[in-house]
């Protein structure tokens, strides 16, 4: 039965209280038959609180508690406030430690802890799955040996003058595709340790690529049409009438002409219409193909035969999609000689799988690939497709016609439905 007011004066003070010369009156009755003579009570601190009491009472007459036994009450009290209070910490330091690993294994992010030597010392799934790397592997690995030397020379300012690092760069993933990723890096003071994140930003790196590509066609087509197309039509005309006043020989050489510059004139007109996006990322490129398909046959006479698995593509790589068939007809109707043109297209949940075969007179493609002013067409198809992060082949034999096999991955840039 306890000392109600001991145990509130220890609690209120938060000191030891000692009575060391027999019991006052506002002790329990039960105390006093007990022969209880002297009374201690140590409150236990934690993070300065009273958490818990030592209480203790002596029956001995002649041996009261004293400074002595307060001293030791105070001691053991004071280790068991250390102990609860180191236990709460390290509770609390467990908690921020699983929290913390919690973030960094799990985080949309691609991150790791890397040495100063460029080694990587731990690595989340998001970044293992993204680049293929792994704990001891070179973090310069991951990074398309094109933009290597930035980085590395953001790494050495880091570590010099612990400037945070933060670039927009070309990465590999394990696969081999291309991606660009925001790289942002940065040291804890004093260690040779650097936390490393990469966010994917392929999808508004490649829209923002693709709408300047598109820009720019869009003002060559404007420029082809005020400086070249209609001066052109205009020499035309002229041409036309001079050859209606002439006569003989001279007549026969002015209708020559005409007809030449009228097939320039449908060739340009062409090519303006070529540079122009007749869709946008909410339409479907597949049958923006079809349609596309049915025009090239009205406008060259040429049979376009279609294999189609009904997959729909939009967004980016719809774009990219079209622009390859669009291409692919293009360079057929004036370098081909074709009569007939087979178009595949087959859709699945992360690619578009496309082929254009033709029965034109082909080419040798290392012939023209070693040329420096190789086929801009086709160059400007390969670019397109490993933009995106995909693949593009070419097959030709003189003789025997053309065929051009491609594939775009349908991933975060792109949205499709089957």
């Amino acid at each position: 039965d306890l000392s109600t007011a001991l145990v509130d004066e220890a609690i209120r003070t938060g000191r030891t209280v000692l009575r060391d010369e027999g019991l006052p009156e506002d002790f329990t009755e039960s105390l006093l038959l007990s022969g209880v003579r002297s009374a201690l009570c140590a409150p236990v601190m934690v993070h300065g609180e009273v958490q818990a009491l030592l209480y203790v009472t002596h029956r001995l007459a002649g041996q009261l508690f004293g400074e002595e036994e307060r001293r030791i009450g105070d001691y053991l009290t004071s280790l068991a406030g250390a102990a609860r209070e180191n236990a709460l910490n390290f509770r609390e330091r467990q908690k921020a430690t699983d929290r913390f690993e919690t973030l960094f294994r799990w985080t949309g992010v691609g991150t790791a802890v890397v040495s100063r030597a460029g080694r990587i010392a731990e690595a989340n799934p998001f970044f293992e799955q993204m680049f293929g790397l792994t704990r001891e592997a070179a973090l310069l690995d991951g990074i398309f040996h094109g933009d290597r030397l930035l980085v590395q020379g953001g790494w050495e300012r880091l570590f010099e003058d612990s400037q945070p690092l933060r670039l927009e760069v070309r990465c590999l993933r394990a696969s081999g595709e291309l991606l660009w990723a925001q790289l942002t890096a940065s040291r804890p003071p004093g260690e040779n340790l650097a936390i490393v994140a990469f966010s994917d930003v392929s999808d508004r790196r490649l829209s923002q690529v693709a709408a300047f590509q598109e820009s720019e066609r869009r003002l060559l087509a404007a420029e082809l049409h005020d400086g070249i197309s209609q001066p052109l039509a205009a020499l035309y005309f002229k041409l036309q009438a001079s050859a209606l006043k002439a006569s003989g020989e001279q007549a026969v050489h002015l209708k020559e002409c005409v007809g030449q510059a009228k097939a320039i004139v449908g060739e340009i007109s062409n090519l303006m219409l070529d540079l122009r996006n007749p869709i946008s990322e909410e339409v479907d490129a597949v049958q923006a193909i079809l349609h596309l398909a049915k025009q090239f046959t009205a406008e060259t006479g040429i049979t376009v035969d279609i294999r189609n698995d009904g997959g729909q593509v939009r967004g980016l790589a719809g774009s990219f999609l079209y622009r390859l068939a669009q291409e692919s007809l293009a360079n057929i109707r004036r370098h081909a000689g074709a009569t007939r043109v087979e178009l595949e297209l087959t859709v699945t949940e992360r690619e578009v799988i496309g082929g254009v075969t033709d029965n034109g007179q082909g080419f040798d493609v290392k012939q023209v690939a070693q040329r420096e002013t190789a086929h801009y067409g086709l160059r400007g198809m390969r670019e397109r497709t490993e933009l995106l992060g995909g693949n593009w082949e070419i097959q030709s034999v003189p003789g025997k016609g053309t065929r051009i096999e491609f594939r775009l991955p349908l991933g975060q840039v792109n949205s499709s439905s089957a």
